[in-house]
């Protein structure tokens, strides 16, 4: 997910998405790498931190490819299945 998240960051500052998506993107990105490269933190940490940088990815739909990539989807919202 975090690669995804380099991958969409990258594609939005060349499609030039708004700065505000950008930077919840960015702040998502820092925030799961910093959890991912600590090796620290419970599960409920790992799970916001994925959750958000999910949410910033797919708020750049129809502005970069990553947004309908098919992994984002794959858990409902709510946690039940």
């Amino acid at each position: 997910m975090v690669q995804l998240g380099k991958e969409a960051s990258t594609s939005a500052t060349e499609n030039g998405a708004a700065e505000e998506l950008a930077d919840a993107l960015s702040e998502a990105l820092e925030e799961a790498e910093s959890l991912y490269d600590s090796g620290e933190g419970g599960d409920e940490q790992y799970y916001k931190a994925i959750r958000a940088l999910r949410d910033a990815i797919r708020n750049l739909r129809g502005l970069v490819p990553q947004a309908d990539n098919h992994y984002l989807n794959l858990f409902r919202q709510g946690g039940s299945f």
